[in-house]
């Protein structure tokens, strides 16, 4: 999986989270998707009830979960929030 991570995607699902999920102690989540950010900005984190990905300064990140069956589910609930919040291509 680590090869095949889109941080552009990652980032994007993100700020799709914090615009249009709700917050709740400083946290935002949309479609069972949880999503914060370090103090410094620099740090943000998705997750949801078994998987947590953080990425990192210079798009270093890690991905923890169970198994990859976890993995799949979780990159698909990613997928379903850009494409619903995906934002139009300019011509």
């Amino acid at each position: 999986m680590k090869n095949d991570l889109n941080i552009h995607q990652v980032l994007s699902v993100y700020q799709s989270i914090v615009t249009h999920g709700r917050e709740h102690n400083g946290r935002h989540s949309l479609n069972g998707i949880e999503a914060d950010s370090g103090f410094d900005g620099y740090t943000v984190t998705l997750s949801d009830e078994k998987v947590c990905l953080t990425l990192h300064f210079h798009n270093h990140y890690d991905l923890n979960s169970p198994n990859r069956y976890a993995e799949q589910a979780f990159f698909e609930k990613l997928t379903q929030i850009e494409k619903q919040y995906r934002r139009p291509q300019n011509p």
